[in-house]
């Protein structure tokens, strides 16, 4: 026998199965717009996220091994020679506050140029390719009498001390590129394959000071007994510490760049 009260009980209960299985396809669709950050959200974040929760962001910043391409290395090694020569010739100045008076800030110079700031730049940014290119044409472009030494250039730069430094700038930039990419992203990376590259640059340019002055004396040079270990101090010492203070800075600038360009 039909039963209508049965009949509409079923038909309710049908209905409303189909009221709660439908939504669900619903719940789920504002999940691929929830998760698609703005551009410059997802620009931001990652450097954000570092500030914020370093170690976190080390442990999760291992890059896979990517090789820069010869076109990129070539514009990598163009910019880095561009950056080595006018830094050459351009001193670095800090300015500290020396009262609370804000108004008589006075420059002061570190006593060294941003010549650095472009051989390490390249390495951090561009690799040991592109950094070794840059800093070979530096040399041969100097000793072919073009002046972007810091003395002038000419083949004659052999005879100058300090050149031991000059040719330091290949192994150095080259070293620094290799410790760099690829490899993690990771700034305390940056800063210590940028030191261990100073270094080499010192190595070199105290090794050609000690043959320099064992060698000078045979062309008919005289040189006073503490020439070497004051060529060391003036060479080596005295400016060591204002080159730390520029490659941390090139380190942090190239460590925000590499970042922006995700690689």
């Amino acid at each position: 026998m039909f039963n209508s009260e049965e009949f509409n009980h079923r038909k309710r209960n049908n209905y409303s199965l189909l009221i709660v299985h439908r939504p669900s396809s619903i719940v789920h669709r504002p999940s691929s717009i929830v998760h698609r950050p703005s551009s410059i959200v997802h620009l931001i974040s990652p450097l954000f996220n570092y500030f914020v929760n370093p170690i976190k962001t080390v442990k999760n910043n291992s890059l896979p091994p990517q090789k820069i391409s010869p076109i990129n290395e070539f514009f990598f090694a163009l910019i880095g020679l561009m950056l080595t020569i006018f830094g050459t010739f351009i001193e670095v100045f800090v300015v500290l506050p020396t009262s609370n008076d804000l108004e008589n800030l006075k420059p002061s110079s570190l006593g060294i140029t941003y010549q650095l700031a472009g051989v390490f730049f390249t390495g951090l940014v561009g690799g040991k390719n592109a950094a070794a290119y840059a800093q070979i044409a530096y040399v041969i472009m100097g000793l072919f009498k073009l002046p972007i030494f810091y003395q002038g250039g000419s083949f004659e730069y052999f005879q100058y001390p300090s050149f031991g430094y000059i040719l330091g700038f290949i192994p150095g930039a080259w070293l620094c590129g290799f410790l760099v990419l690829p490899g993690k992203r990771r700034l305390e990376l940056f800063a210590m394959s940028a030191f261990l590259g100073l270094l080499v640059i010192h190595l070199c340019g105290i090794v050609y000071l000690i043959l320099y002055t064992f060698i000078t004396p045979f062309f008919g040079n005289v040189l006073s007994d503490t020439y070497l270990w004051d060529a060391i101090n003036w060479y080596s010492i005295t400016p060591f510490l204002a080159q730390l203070a520029l490659i941390c800075a090139v380190s942090v600038i190239a460590f925000i760049l590499r970042i922006i360009l995700f690689y």
